[in-house]
């Protein structure tokens, strides 16, 4: 399965966990959320304050993953389903035809 390379951050949320941060500090929050979605790490300490905004942040986004792969997964069922029962339909009706 190829490696997710984005993440869902709704604005309301962002926005609560960044009000009266300066900008740097916002920088650094979208920085090491970014890191640690994409390499798994982030690359620089964090300050405790960012560091907790953080770490709730990112609890969300964990959370929104394994929903979206759950959704996915339950996805490539019906559609694997739906496609074995096209195929057994189709050699129902032509018996002849080779089996996929």
């Amino acid at each position: 399965m190829d490696k997710k390379t984005s993440f869902v951050l709704y604005p309301a949320d962002f926005l609560a966990a960044v009000h009266n941060f300066k900008k740097n500090q916002v920088a650094d929050l979208i920085i090491a959320l970014c890191e640690i979605n994409f390499y798994g790490a982030v690359s620089f300490k964090l300050s405790d304050l960012v560091k907790q905004r953080f770490d709730a942040i990112q609890e969300t986004i964990d959370k929104n993953n394994a929903k979206y792969l759950e959704m996915r997964r339950k996805r490539r069922k019906q559609t694997s389903s739906k496609s074995q029962a096209r195929c057994k339909q189709t050699t129902s009706k032509h018996p002849n035809l080779p089996i996929r």
